[in-house]
């Protein structure tokens, strides 16, 4: 059950062939079965630095369920937590529950975790011709562990493995909230949450758990079965995996590597991804990336007399001090919308917002002005009147027509002949 792994199922078929004499087992037992036969903490690690301080591993470490199986994790909020737990024993639990991961300052050799392992040699098979080592996966706090970008680190060789670590921070802007899923192409974790136990509860926005939560729902439909690695809750049946499902998983083995083809994009062919997973993991709008680079050096600075039995060095720490940020932000807000136009407008037209403003209120005015004109008849006041009279009396040359003549005044003829 130990070859049980994604995506090689295929080697547990081309074992049971090579080894017809097989023990059948109930299913239901071999969770428990597999956390009696892996090795201890203390059987696997030597010594636990952290920052260049030794602790007990074991104070340190957690179970961690991984679609290689069972493993031990360091500051991951997707592990197992167990009663006996340090107090100091990442991530740290706050009283309404929340998981606090370490953090670290600082870059370089030996500023981060460095482990050395013991040569688990004696755990093969005997006629197992594999290279011996560990496997090693990087992810944030948040991540469930991706096997697909593990490191493998062979005991046999006389090396020192070095894992850099460079950390870049994709942040949303608010301004992505007035936008629907559809239009950004990214969720916020806030609208999405894994329901899986065994995945991140904490209500993680990383698209890996996606992915394997999708493997482990397809698994399940397709075999009716879990890998016995995941302790699931949500799911019908409580039946593992075992001997009589191997066909079955190695059938779909090619189904789970590839996920739905994007119908809005090209380059897509249907003969590149014949079979596929059904499930939409669209990508999160907020996110922090690791990039990692593992270098090999000769174990020449540990003395061999202190580990007298064969081990594994491996020291994971951050490149740099600091971290790339990025902000996904919209490109046009309805403010620069704004900005665009009234900036159009006095490129193409010389004028201003204000002034298109200006003239709009003129028009305005003049339509209620020639409505007020020719649908109401003004009848002159006797003001009116003697105003006409009067500028008449002082010059007849002058003042025969009036700067203003109010409706219904009759000038005399002579007055008609006048002319300016």
């Amino acid at each position: 059950m130990e070859i049980l792994q994604y995506p090689y199922y295929k080697d547990l078929i081309d074992f049971a062939e090579t080894n017809p004499v097989l023990i059948d087992f109930p299913s239901e037992n071999i969770s428990d079965l597999m956390l009696k036969l892996m090795p201890t903490v203390d059987e696997v690690f030597d010594t636990c630095y952290w920052r260049g301080t030794g602790f007990n591993c074991s104070d340190i470490l957690r179970l961690q369920r991984t679609e290689e199986g069972f493993c031990y994790s360091f500051n991951s909020k997707t592990s197992e937590r167990m009663a006996n737990d340090s107090e100091f024993n990442p991530p740290i639990a706050k009283p309404n529950g929340k998981l606090i991961p370490l953090k670290n300052n600082v870059a370089g050799k030996m500023t981060g975790l460095e482990l050395i392992m013991k040569s688990l040699v004696t755990e093969y098979f005997p006629n197992d011709k594999r290279s011996k080592g560990y496997n090693i996966m990087i992810h944030t706090p948040e991540d469930f562990p991706d096997i697909s970008s593990s490191y493998k680190v062979y005991s046999e060789l006389n090396q020192s493995s070095r894992i850099s670590v460079s950390v870049s921070h994709i942040r949303a802007d608010d301004s992505l909230h007035r936008l629907d899923e559809k239009d950004r192409k990214c969720f916020f974790y806030e609208t999405r949450t894994t329901k899986t136990k065994n995945f991140p509860s904490s209500r993680s926005n990383a698209e890996d758990n996606c992915f394997s939560e999708c493997r482990l729902k397809i698994t399940y439909k397709m075999c009716n079965c879990t890998p016995y690695y995941f302790d699931v809750e949500v799911i019908e049946s409580k039946q593992q995996c075992g001997i009589e499902h191997i066909q079955c998983l190695s059938k779909i083995k090619v189904l789970q590597h590839n996920a739905r083809e994007s119908e809005e994009e090209f380059g897509f062919l249907k003969w590149s991804a014949q079979e596929f997973m059904n499930c939409s993991c669209p990508h999160p709008c907020s996110f922090v990336g690791y990039t990692t680079e593992i270098r090999n050096y000769a174990k020449d600075f540990l003395a061999y007399t202190t580990f007298p039995h064969a081990y594994t060095h491996i020291e994971v720490h951050y490149k740099e001090r600091f971290a790339i940020s990025y902000l996904r932000s919209m490109k046009y807000t309805t403010q620069d919308l704004l900005v665009t136009f009234g900036g159009m407008a006095s490129l193409f037209l010389g004028c201003s917002l204000v002034s298109v403003v200006e003239l709009i209120y003129v028009i305005y005015k003049s339509l209620i002005m020639f409505k007020h004109r020719y649908t109401k008849v003004h009848t002159p006041s006797k003001h009116e009147q003697q105003l006409v009279l009067y500028r008449r009396q002082r010059n007849a040359f002058h003042f025969c027509k009036p700067l203003y003549k109010p409706p219904g005044i009759t000038l005399p003829e002579f007055c008609e002949k006048v002319k300016y």
